[in-house]
């Protein structure tokens, strides 16, 4: 399990790397690997591992972490998207906003 979790983190990473560069292919690439690491989180019943990460440095991860445990804890997820709506990454700090008016 650690290693899945190790690998969400670093992947989260790259993807918000990739983001920043603006690159659309590995950020796509990056999204269904971390899509398919979370599955594997999930089905293997450590989808609550990712709630030690939510205070995570990297604002990529939190925002990955925020979209993946909403259904289980909603109001966590709110607080990190309210958190992440002064985000480092434009990206992030729109997409947050805009999850938020949801």
């Amino acid at each position: 399990m650690e290693d899945l979790i190790r690998q969400y983190l670093r992947l989260a990473v790259e993807w918000g790397d990739a983001m920043s560069r603006g690159d659309s292919s590995a950020s796509n690439n990056l999204h269904d690997e971390l899509v398919k690491t979370f599955t594997q989180l999930d089905s293997s019943g450590h989808r609550e591992a990712l709630y030690r990460h939510t205070n995570h440095s990297n604002d990529a991860v939190r925002f990955w972490i925020a979209s993946h445990i909403n259904v289980t804890d909603p109001k966590r997820a709110l607080d990190i998207y309210r958190e992440l709506t002064a985000s480092y990454l434009s990206f992030i700090t729109v997409s947050a906003k805009w999850i938020l008016k949801e």
